[in-house]
């Protein structure tokens, strides 16, 4: 079920190996909390506490099931405040994970200076025409398309090509657009700050079939994280003008892909939170890259 939270000071929190519970978001009025499990099985992602009384209402998740079936132009706003829910409790997981003093994370010791994105996006686009539909349907964030969905989306996407080591984005660029790896892998890379020094985290690893730089296109915030190809890669791109164009005429393709990036976004708060579980009970440790 999910919940929609009046007059109140609830914080969601994740429990770390330590038995230690680690606030990762805040929520106050008008906030929604919960939704996630409706995409997951039922299991719950965090845990919720009220800091004062609380009020809200709740909502089943056999409504979002009745959302999926029927499809109504509408209903993709309340997708897309979903979206932009998952995207922040993610980014703060993952800022959690960066940040982590303790933990056994892969740094990379220098990063690439000019991301393709600030000096040459315009030059890299190509034709999607290369981009076989019946291989897309082979990644599971398609697996509901069908082949003609998948060629209405290709339309509207481009291909960028990368070489190992290129920098596609930097964190804190402004971002419009989203990726999707269809070869190759992408390492996202984010930066904790101490005075002059910086450490450079490793704290996901994108692999052919998923999508990336999908937080800040969502909410429009900027990049909580820099993008790096880890060998030479593929990427389809999609514009957010082109994102915003599929989900407003209310097309049966746009309504997949909200559920397939829904779908991309409640594995990665599992793996994410895997993953600091692990990171926050371990001796620190920097490898080379």
């Amino acid at each position: 079920m999910d919940a929609n939270p009046t007059n109140l000071a609830l914080e969601l929190f994740i429990s770390l190996n330590s038995g230690s519970l680690k606030k990762i978001k805040t929520l106050s009025d008008g906030d929604c909390f919960g939704e996630m499990s409706i995409f997951a099985d039922g299991a719950r992602s965090a845990t919720a506490v009220a800091a004062k009384t609380t009020s809200g209402l709740i909502v089943a998740g056999e409504i979002f099931s009745l959302i999926r079936l029927i499809k109504r132009p509408g209903y993709a706003t309340v997708l897309r405040k979903l979206l932009v829910n998952a995207a922040n409790s993610l980014r703060e997981m993952t800022n959690l994970l960066s940040d982590s003093k303790s933990s056994l994370l892969q740094t990379i010791k220098q990063m690439p200076t000019d991301s393709v994105e600030d000096s040459d996006i315009d030059g890299r686009r190509k034709s999607s025409e290369e981009i076989s539909p019946e291989n897309m349907q082979k990644f599971h964030l398609f697996k509901d398309l069908q082949i003609n969905d998948l060629q209405t989306m290709l339309s509207r996407m481009s291909v960028i090509d990368l070489k190992k080591r290129e920098l596609l984005f930097s964190e804190g660029a402004q971002g419009d657009c989203c990726y999707i790896v269809v070869s190759g892998a992408v390492q996202i890379i984010g930066t904790v700050r101490v005075g002059e020094n910086a450490t450079h985290n490793k704290v996901a690893f994108i692999p052919p079939g998923r999508p990336f730089g999908h937080l800040s296109f969502f909410d429009h915030s900027k990049r909580s994280a820099s993008a790096i190809a880890a060998e030479n890669t593929k990427l389809l791109e999609f514009k957010r003008a082109d994102f915003e164009r599929l989900i407003n005429e209310g097309s049966n393709e746009g309504f997949l892909l909200l559920y397939a990036l829904l779908d991309d976004l409640v594995e990665a708060m599992k793996s994410t939170n895997r993953r600091l579980q692990f990171a926050t009970s371990q001796p620190s440790m920097i490898l080379k890259s």
